[in-house]
C-alpha cells in the first residue's frame, strides 16, 4: 500500500513520465515478483522501462536495470 501511495504522489507532483515515477514502478514490480505475481511484475517493469526509454539517454545504467528486471521475471 505504501509503494502505491508513493507512486500516486510522485505521479501527481512530478508527472506520469518522470524517472522517479519509473523508480516507484520498478520497486512495485519487485514486490509483485516476490509475491509470485509475475504478470503484474512484468507489466510494472515494462512501464518503468518505457518511461526511462523516453526520458533517459540510451546508455543510461538504469535502462540496463530495467531490462534485467524484465529478463528475470521472464525466467521465473
Amino acid at each position: 500500500a505504501l509503494y502505491r501511495e508513493s507512486l500516486d504522489i510522485r505521479r501527481r507532483v512530478l508527472g506520469a513520465e518522470h524517472p522517479l515515477v519509473a523508480a516507484n514502478l520498478d520497486s512495485l514490480g519487485a514486490l509483485r515478483r516476490q509475491q509470485a505475481d509475475y504478470p503484474g511484475a512484468e507489466a510494472l517493469f515494462a512501464q518503468a522501462l518505457a518511461i526511462n526509454r523516453k526520458r533517459l539517454p540510451p546508455t543510461h545504467p538504469q535502462l540496463a536495470g530495467n531490462l534485467s528486471n524484465l529478463a528475470i521475471v521472464h525466467a521465473d
